[in-house]
């Protein structure tokens, strides 16, 4: 009996050991680098980086639980993510020019409503940016004006977006919205998609940008 017991155990061990370096190697399969565009993402870490700009962008799914107001504490003086800053539609553009480098790029500045960047776009996309809003879309705010406006730049890879897309608003909510139906949203509806919002279950993220030379914080690499 002690001999079965043993044997039995043995086999137990090895089933286990073998679970570990299975999940073990799946990790470090699904943490590849990519790249798309000017961007790219070395599959470790939060930062994308951006060679046409010389800038680093904070990926999208770190802190799409925070509203605007925390998320300008987070890059405050003593925050954990001090040094980062929220992008303006200049930012938000080059963003845009660097993701879309060597491709058509239907997007500029001074944008009105939805436009679609670029289309047929690739599948990387999630991995590059990180994932926040749903399984198909993924969405950043950035500032479009003095008066807390609110533009929002974002992929999607849902069928119901017709081909795989980059899209921009630079007036988001403005004209019929299914989830925000009145005109003219700004920083105060966007309190609404952080974790203490009515649409928590689809947060969306401040668009994070700081110098490329910057050195990496303890908190964009620690924070997941």
């Amino acid at each position: 009996l002690g001999r079965e017991f043993r044997t039995g155990l043995q086999k137990m061990m090895t089933y286990f050991l073998a679970a570990i370096i299975a999940a073990l190697f799946s990790a470090t399969a699904n943490a590849q680098s990519v790249s798309y565009g000017d961007l790219s993402y070395s599959g470790t870490g939060n930062i994308i980086e951006d060679s046409l700009n010389n800038l680093e962008w904070l990926q999208w799914d770190v802190l799409a639980d925070l509203n605007y107001q925390q998320t300008v504490d987070a890059i405050d003086v003593g925050g954990e993510f001090e040094g980062w800053n929220i992008a303006d539609s200049d930012k938000a553009q080059d963003f845009t020019n660097a993701l879309l480098s060597g491709f058509t790029n239907s997007c500029s500045v001074g944008d009105s409503g939805v436009t679609v960047c670029a289309t047929s776009t690739s599948t990387v996309l999630p991995a590059l940016t990180g994932e926040n809003y749903q399984s198909v879309y993924d969405i950043a705010f950035f500032l479009s004006g003095d008066n807390g406006e609110v533009g929002i730049l974002y992929h999607c890879t849902d069928p119901t977006c017709t081909t795989s897309s980059v899209r921009k608003d630079n007036n988001w909510g403005v004209g019929p919205n299914p989830n925000y139906p009145s005109a003219g949203e700004n920083i105060g509806k966007s309190v609404l998609s952080s974790a203490g919002g009515g649409s928590s279950d689809a947060p969306i993220s401040w668009l994070l940008y700081r110098a490329g030379t910057a050195v990496p914080g303890v908190g964009a690499a620690g924070r997941r």
